[in-house]
C-alpha cells in the first residue's frame, strides 16, 4: 500500500473530513511526494500524531532488525486475537496494523 493511499485510509477512519473544495481537511486529496506534506495530514511523518494513534488502537510494536512488527487486536467471530503487519518504518507498521483492525467496520 503507498503513503498517500495509507495516510487517506487512517484519515477516513479517523474522521477526518473533505473540504468543498474536494480535498482532506489536513491532507491534499492529489498525490503528492510525502516529505511534501508534512503540513497536513500524516501520521506516517508526525510521530505525535502516530504516537496517539498507537495509543488509542492499543496498538503494541516490538522492533526487529530489519522491520518493526505492529501487534493489533482483531476479533474473529467475536472473539479477540492478536495479529500483526511488519514494515520498515514505525510509523507505517502502525498506521498499516490499524487500518487491517479497522478493515471489517
Amino acid at each position: 500500500m503507498n503513503d498517500l493511499i495509507t495516510i487517506e485510509k487512517i484519515a477516513k477512519i479517523e474522521g477526518v473530513k473533505l473540504r468543498d473544495d474536494g480535498k482532506w481537511t489536513k491532507i491534499p486529496k492529489d498525490a503528492c511526494d510525502v516529505s511534501e506534506c508534512e503540513d497536513y495530514y500524516n501520521p506516517l511523518t508526525d510521530d505525535g500524531l502516530c504516537f496517539k494513534l498507537m495509543v488509542k488502537y492499543k496498538i503494541d510494536l516490538v522492533n526487529h532488525e530489519n522491520s518493526t512488527e505492529a501487534y493489533f487486536v482483531k476479533k474473529y467471530q467475536g472473539i479477540e486475537n492478536w495479529d500483526s503487519v511488519e514494515d520498515e518504518n514505525p510509523n507505517k507498521a502502525i498506521c498499516l496494523a490499524i487500518i487491517e483492525a479497522n478493515k471489517d467496520k
